[in-house]
């Protein structure tokens, strides 16, 4: 009877180490880059490299700002008020394709978006911390992001008494309305790129 063996002799697992090692040192050699989009293992962009976008409300009052990262696993929604402002609701859409935030006749509905949350007392930041989805991955993202802004909008109001409705833009410029709805009113989202980055 003929026996036989299914271990590779030892030879042979040493020519294939040899191997493994020579590729590796010629990856070293050529300063191999390593990338990682989100949904792999490596975070790469934490706050403090956020875009940033702005929240105004009343239609043409700067009441703060929305800042904006991304790392492996999580996007990254921070809202934050100028001085003399905060706010009591907070809602956020997220999608790649505009028209799929919801609306009516072209205008946003907030209480229909994703995420919502109420602030009670008020609050002056808050981020929303959104798990990240794979069909996102190498896309640009639409962020509808509403929020109720308490504050000094006139003469005739006070912090304590009056709220508006505030929407995230792209600019710094109360005129600036890129990226509005196509409805009536003057709601509006930014776009917001995905940062991809390199593993250490």
């Amino acid at each position: 009877m003929r026996l036989t063996s299914n271990k590779r002799p030892a030879h042979g697992r040493a020519y294939l180490l040899a191997l493994a090692l020579v590729a590796v040192f010629g990856l070293v050699l050529t300063g191999c880059e390593f990338e990682y989009w989100p949904g792999s293992p490596e975070p790469f962009l934490d706050e403090g490299d956020e875009e940033t976008f702005y929240l105004y409300a009343a239609q043409h009052h700067r009441v703060g700002e929305l800042l904006v990262w991304n790392d492996s696993s999580f996007l990254y929604v921070k809202y934050v008020t100028d001085e003399g402002y905060d706010m009591s609701e907070t809602h956020l859409h997220v999608d790649p394709q505009s028209d799929s935030i919801p609306q009516a006749n072209g205008n946003p509905i907030p209480g229909r978006f994703d995420y919502k949350e109420e602030h009670d007392p008020r609050v002056n930041e808050y981020t929303y911390e959104v798990e990240w989805d794979s069909t996102w991955d190498g896309k640009d993202l639409n962020i509808a992001a509403h929020a109720m802004v308490w504050g000094v909008y006139d003469d005739t109001t006070d912090a304590d008494t009056t709220e508006e409705t505030a929407w995230a833009r792209m600019y710094d410029d109360p005129e600036d309305f890129t990226h509005e709805f196509p409805g009536k009113n003057w709601a509006t989202y930014v776009t917001y790129e995905p940062e991809e980055g390199d593993g250490d």
